[in-house]
Formats: C-alpha cells, sequence, structure tokens
C-alpha cells in the first residue's frame, strides 16, 4: 500500500515536471470596448505574455457577421519573448449599421487564451447649430449656418445634405458639404419666408454619406431638425390727418408720408377706396427706416364721410389709414326773380331779379334764357352775405302765352338757376274778319265785318271803308270793344245798277288810344255781283190734262226756287177764266220746291176742246213761264169713267188729296185714325202730320189706293207706325170701312 502511494506521488510528480516545461499564453487587452464609426480603423492594442517560447496564432470571432474587420499583425507569431504587445484595428463596413458588436480575440498555440472586445459602431458624422435663434419677418430671407464634424481618423467624406419639413420648399441648401478626417465644416443655408405663411415651421436637414462607386446611402448620416417662427413683422407708419374739412365746390390736396420702420425693405402698392379719391404715387419702394411723401387729392365730387389708405406690399400685408371728412357747401348763390307775373307784349318790360352770396367771396356770370330777354348785367363780383339786383328786361313783340326765364347765376365753385313764370299777353291789338260773299242785282245786302279786339285791355276804334265801289255804303264810325272781344259792322248795298262780275273793297280799323305795331288791321271784302236771271229764276213742272165738262178740277204743279237767295214769287195764270191758280204767292229758300194748283172748272159747251193755259212765275222782273194744254170731256163719257186718278201732294205743311169730284176719300193718318172725306169740289187739304200716310179714293165702282210719306219725326205711339205693316194693315181696314160703306148704301 505505501509502495503504491509512493508510485502515485512519482508519476504525479512526472506529470507536473511535464507540463511546467510546456509554453503558456496570456492576453492582456488594453481595451474591452471600442468605439468605430462606419468605414474608419480604430486601434485596439493588446500585450500577450507567454511562459515559454512557442508558436501562436490570432484569429477574430463576433455577431458582426463578418461586417467588422480586426486585422492583426501579424496573425502568426513565434514568441521568443515572453511578452509582446499588439497592434490591431477595428474597421466597420461602410454599410455595417449602427449598433453595438461582440467581438472576441482568441490566441491558439501550445494553450490558449483570448478577450472579449465590445465595438459600438456610430456614424462619423455629427451637426451643430450655428445660429438656435430662428425667428424672422414674413418676407424676409434670413442665413443660417451649421457645423458638420467628421470624426473618422482616416476619411474625408462628402456629405449629401436632403431636407425635409414644411420649411424646406423656403431653404435654399448645398447640395453636398466637404468634410475633413477628424475635421469639421461649417456651411450655410438661406430660408425665403415669402414662400411661406406667417407661423410655426419645421426644417430636418440630414447629411448622409454616400458610397461613391456604388451610389448607396449609408449609415453614416447626422441629423438637425429647426424650428423656425415666421412673424408679420411689417412696422410701416401712414402719417396723414385724421380729419379734414372740405368744401363740396373744390377739390383738396393733402400730404401723406409713408415710413418703414420695419426690419426689411417695403415694395408697396398704395390705393384708396373711393374713385373719388387719388395718390400721387401708385407703388412706392422703402428701405428700413425711409420715408417718402405722396399727395392725396379729394375730388371736386367728392362727398363721403371719410376715406381709406392702403399699403399692400407684395407679400400680402396690408397697413391702413382712415381719414375722416367733413364736407360742406363753402360756396353757394342764391337767385330770386318773378313768378306768375304778367306783362303785356305790346312793350318793354322789366323784372326785378335778386342774386344773393351765401358764401365767400366770389366773381360770377349770370345768363338768361328765354327770347327777346336780356340782364342788365352779365359779370359782377359779390362779398360774402351780400345781396345784388338785376333787372330782367323783355323786349315787345312775344307771343302771347307763359314763358319760363331760366336765369342762372355761376361761378368756377358755385352754380345757382332759377325758373321763373311771367304771362304775356296782347293788351292791345286789333284784327278784321270778312268772309267772300255774293250780292244779287236789285237786292239790299248787308256784309257783316267782325272787328276782333284779340288784346286783353278793352280799346277804342275807328272803322272806315278804305276803297271799294260807290254803291258799296258804309260811313265811319266809332266803336269800343271789350278784351277778347268782337263788334260787327255792316257795310250795305241795294242797287240794280252795277254789272254782274267780280268786285273788291278795303275796310281799316285803328286803334285811337295805342301806338303800336298791333293798333291797326284792314280787310278785303270780295264779292260777286249776280244778275237777276241768276238770283231770281224759277223752275216750274206742270203737266197737261183732261177735265170733265161742269166740274171742277185740281192740277197740282211744282215751283222750284233756282235763285241763291230766298224770294217771294207771285204765280199768275193766263188762259181761259175758268182757269185760276191757289195759292198766288210762294216764299221759297234757295232750291226749295213749292206747290201751287190750278183750280180747273170747264163750263158747259166746252165739250171737245183744248185749251192753252200759261203759267207764269215773276219776282223782281224776272218772269218764267209754262204752258200746258187742258182738254174737256162730256160728263159720263167713257173717257170719263175709264180716265180718271187720284193723287197726293205735299206743300206749305199741308197734304192736298185730290180726285174725282164726289169722290169718297177714306184717309189712314200716321196716328192711326180713319176719317172719310168727299172730294168736293175735287180736293180735300189735310194737316201734314209727319210720318205714312194711305189713302184710298172710291169713284165709279173704282178704287185707287195711295200711300205718301211726310218727312220728318216718326210717332212713337198710336195704332200703328209708319211702316210696311202699318201699309197693308191700312189696306185691309180700309177695305173693310169700303165694304160696310157699299152695304149701307145697297140697304138705303
Amino acid at each position: 500500500m505505501g509502495r503504491f502511494v509512493a508510485l502515485l506521488l512519482v508519476a504525479l510528480v512526472a506529470i507536473v515536471a511535464s507540463v511546467s516545461a510546456e509554453s503558456v499564453i496570456s492576453l492582456v487587452p488594453g481595451v474591452t470596448e471600442v468605439d468605430a464609426c462606419i468605414c474608419d480603423a480604430q486601434p485596439v492594442p493588446f500585450t500577450a505574455q507567454v511562459t515559454e517560447s512557442a508558436h501562436y496564432s490570432f484569429v477574430k470571432s463576433g455577431d458582426d457577421y463578418g461586417a467588422i474587420s480586426m486585422p492583426i499583425a501579424p496573425p502568426v507569431w513565434d514568441f521568443p519573448e515572453s511578452v509582446k504587445d499588439f497592434s490591431s484595428f477595428v474597421t466597420p463596413s461602410c454599410f455595417i449599421s449602427v449598433g453595438n458588436y461582440n467581438l472576441k480575440v482568441t490566441a491558439n498555440g501550445p494553450s490558449t487564451d483570448y478577450f472579449d472586445l465590445l465595438v459600438h459602431v456610430t456614424p462619423c458624422l455629427s451637426l451643430e447649430d450655428l445660429n438656435p435663434s430662428k425667428g424672422l419677418c414674413f418676407g424676409q430671407t434670413k442665413t443660417y449656418q451649421i457645423k458638420l464634424k467628421n470624426k473618422s481618423r482616416t476619411a474625408d467624406k462628402n456629405y449629401t445634405i436632403f431636407l425635409s419639413g414644411s420649411a424646406a420648399p423656403a431653404v435654399n441648401a448645398p447640395v453636398q458639404v466637404f468634410v475633413p478626417s477628424e475635421g469639421e465644416t461649417i456651411t450655410e443655408f438661406s430660408l425665403d419666408s415669402s414662400v411661406l405663411d406667417v407661423g410655426e415651421h419645421d426644417l430636418v436637414i440630414r447629411a448622409v454619406a454616400i458610397y461613391a462607386v456604388t451610389g448607396q446611402p449609408t449609415e453614416d448620416e447626422a441629423e438637425l431638425e429647426m424650428n423656425f417662427q415666421i412673424n408679420d413683422c411689417q412696422n410701416l407708419v401712414i402719417d396723414a390727418p385724421d380729419e379734414l374739412d372740405k368744401c363740396f365746390e373744390d377739390s383738396l390736396s393733402v400730404p401723406v408720408k409713408f415710413t418703414n420702420n420695419g426690419p426689411v425693405k417695403e415694395e408697396l402698392s398704395l390705393s384708396t377706396d373711393s374713385v373719388k379719391a387719388s395718390l400721387s404715387e401708385s407703388s412706392l419702394e422703402l428701405l428700413p427706416g425711409v420715408t417718402k411723401e405722396v399727395t392725396l387729392t379729394l375730388s371736386k365730387e367728392f362727398a363721403a364721410e371719410s376715406v381709406a389708405l392702403f399699403a399692400d406690399n407684395s407679400l400680402g400685408s396690408r397697413s391702413k389709414k382712415i381719414i375722416g371728412v367733413n364736407s360742406k357747401d363753402c360756396y353757394s348763390i342764391l337767385v330770386d326773380g318773378p313768378i306768375n307775373e304778367s306783362a303785356c307784349s305790346d312793350w318793354r318790360s322789366t323784372f326785378k331779379v335778386t342774386v344773393t352770396n351765401e358764401g365767400e367771396a366770389d366773381k360770377f356770370t349770370a345768363k338768361v334764357k328765354m327770347p327777346f330777354s336780356q340782364l342788365s348785367e352779365t359779370g359782377f363780383a359779390l362779398k360774402a352775405s351780400e345781396t345784388k339786383e338785376l333787372e330782367l328786361s323783355v323786349s315787345p313783340g312775344l307771343d302771347d302765352g307763359e314763358y319760363q326765364p331760366v336765369i342762372t347765376v355761376s361761378s368756377s365753385k358755385s352754380t345757382a338757376e332759377f325758373t321763373g313764370t311771367i304771362n304775356f299777353k296782347r293788351c292791345y291789338r286789333v284784327r278784321l274778319a270778312a268772309e267772300p260773299y255774293f250780292v244779287c242785282q236789285c237786292q239790299d245786302k248787308a256784309f257783316p265785318v267782325d272787328i276782333l279786339n284779340v288784346g286783353s285791355h278793352p280799346d277804342e276804334y275807328e272803322v272806315g271803308l278804305t276803297s271799294g265801289p260807290d254803291w258799296l255804303l258804309f260811313d265811319n264810325a266809332s266803336v269800343k270793344v271789350s278784351g277778347y272781344s268782337r263788334v260787327t259792322v255792316n257795310p250795305h248795298v241795294f242797287t240794280c245798277a252795277p254789272e254782274p262780275g267780280e268786285y273788291n273793297a278795303i275796310l281799316n280799323v285803328i286803334s285811337t288810344t295805342q301806338n303800336n305795331s298791333e293798333r291797326s288791321s284792314k280787310v278785303c271784302i270780295n264779292f260777286t255781283m249776280l244778275s237777276k236771271a241768276d238770283c231770281y229764276t224759277a223752275l216750274i213742272e206742270a203737266n197737261d190734262g183732261e177735265f170733265v165738262e161742269c166740274k171742277s178740277s185740281l192740277i197740282a204743279f211744282n215751283v222750284t226756287n233756282a235763285g241763291p237767295v230766298d224770294n217771294a214769287f207771285s204765280l199768275k195764270v193766263e188762259g181761259p177764266k175758268w182757269v185760276t191758280v191757289n195759292p198766288e204767292v210762294l216764299s221759297l229758300k234757295p232750291h226749295e220746291v213749292g206747290q201751287s194748283y190750278l183750280v180747273i172748272s170747264p163750263p158747259l159747251n166746252t165739250v171737245g176742246n183744248e185749251y192753252e193755259v200759261m203759267i207764269r212765275v215773276i219776282s223782281k222782273g224776272v218772269a218764267t213761264e209754262k204752258k200746258i194744254i187742258v182738254s174737256v170731256g162730256a160728263v159720263g163719257s167713257k173717257e170719263e169713267s175709264l180716265e180718271w186718278y187720284a193723287q197726293i201732294m205735299h206743300a206749305n205743311g199741308l197734304l192736298n188729296v185730290s180726285g174725282p169730284g164726289g169722290a169718297i176719300a177714306l184717309v189712314l193718318s200716321p196716328d192711326g185714325n180713319v176719317s172719310q172725306y168727299v172730294l168736293e169740289p175735287g180736293f180735300v187739304l189735310l194737316q201734314a202730320e209727319p210720318g205714312e200716310w194711305l189713302v184710298s179714293v172710291e169713284y165709279a165702282g173704282e178704287t185707287q189706293t195711295l200711300s205718301y210719306t211726310v218727312e220728318g219725326a216718326k210717332p212713337q205711339t198710336g195704332m200703328f207706325t209708319a211702316s210696311d205693316g202699318l201699309l197693308y194693315a191700312g189696306v185691309i181696314i180700309l177695305f173693310a170701312v169700303l165694304a160696310v160703306v157699299a152695304y149701307s148704301k145697297t140697304r138705303k
């Protein structure tokens, strides 16, 4: 047992001795953590200690997947000495991601040792904002600086700049910035606030290293966020009065000053709120601290209570100044003149016109618009509140009527107009009026001539015959005629001497009180002298006839006044003494037809004879004749029974119903009454009532029915009316009456 233990101890000693004879390595790292930026070499020193000279190799391992290189020089080493310092570098790849990586460095040889290394991979770039104040005025362009630092030990780099955020459109920055290794670069960018709105805006500046070979971005980048405050900093002062006093009659100009108290140049557009207010400049350019003056002009027509001035800059800012305006009448003129006045147009008339200056002192011109009128003065000066009287004169010659004189008084600053009314009329004017006349030889006739006072006032006149035939009789006369009235005078003539033809006479009238162009008048009277044959001739209408012996008969004949004047005619008959005329006188108007009758009563022993009967119508020495033949037949002869007739004639308001002597006439008058008459001696005269008459004459067993219409108003009452119905009804009634009469005779 003891021997075994001894042997075991010997073996252990041998083993220990054997081990103690091999080399042992120990690694002493200089660092256990290191910061390395992308694509840069960062030294990592360490020391190796060996107990015996030996051959060792070094390797790197870790979770970087090869993205970090760490060369150890030399990678294999024979240690002749016991201690060796190694220089190694950690180099992250250009495309590595920023982060922490765990590496292990192992020494392999007769013995093994290692150490752990924590690598912090970071960007090489950092950014610094050198202008922390980010406030600026709207419209202002401002420059800012940033510092780019490159901590790479080995590499100079170009960084590409990227911008984002709401302020990015307003920023002008370099595309690339060069930064040397372990150096820094300060670069600038500008921001134009006019591109943005007033308010807060953010800007992100990102600088990235781009791998030049492939153009790929790396994570060697840095980002800087900025916030900008854009303010409306316009500080424009408009220096103008708060209120202005303006006259309506004048324009007004005042100076207005514009001062830029802001930090930036102002490009201004100037305007007002009224087309009747203008500025001498429409635009201004003002540097900070500069003042410029323009002129504000309010036109004569400006009447508003205020005017607003506007200054708009190109960035949209507006400054405003409101000026109160007190407008008033500084110049005023009052004109007064004739209203509802009356005047005679026969002579010159004058009227008073007053002009009052109710404003400041001024010079005026005056004019009037009306025919035949003028003012006593057309130019004058008036002090404030001064009144001047002018005279409006109107020359004679205006026609009658109402006139409106328009009087205008004006200056350069005010105008007044007055419209008056004056009623002009002819106070004294005379005219004569007469129409053409005719006169017949041996006619006593007057020629009326009217003296017309066409003036408004009464006047007295002398009227006389200036020229004319000596047989025209007129004595000069004095007459008085009221205004707008007339008096008639009557020159007349009675003579049979003048030959027929055309004559004229001139009558003159003149005022005995007035002396003007209208105080007299003349009239020429034209008249025609007609012959007696033209004036007093008649037309006779009469027919031949056969009459019964020892019976009285009536023949109607017509007499027409063929002359142009009223006339009385004497009717005579020449022939057998048993022929007479009735009536013997007819008074007829021109062209009127009258009726008279021949009463024929042939005596015994005249049967079979024919007699000439001459009807004569005489007036003022002019005779008209008509001859007819009267034949006489025997009583009871065939001719008598067969040749009789009834007739109705109307003259001088009488209706003459005629027929054979002893005939029975039944008459239906327009009022519906039936009357019976015996025609003895052959006719009956009835009052000619207007309307339609119906007559039935019965003689020797024969009946003749006649109708006749008397012109005039038709009756409105009664059993019948004047119509065809009346005729038919009347015929029936008459036949009925005749039947009764015949029956009565038979009974007797």
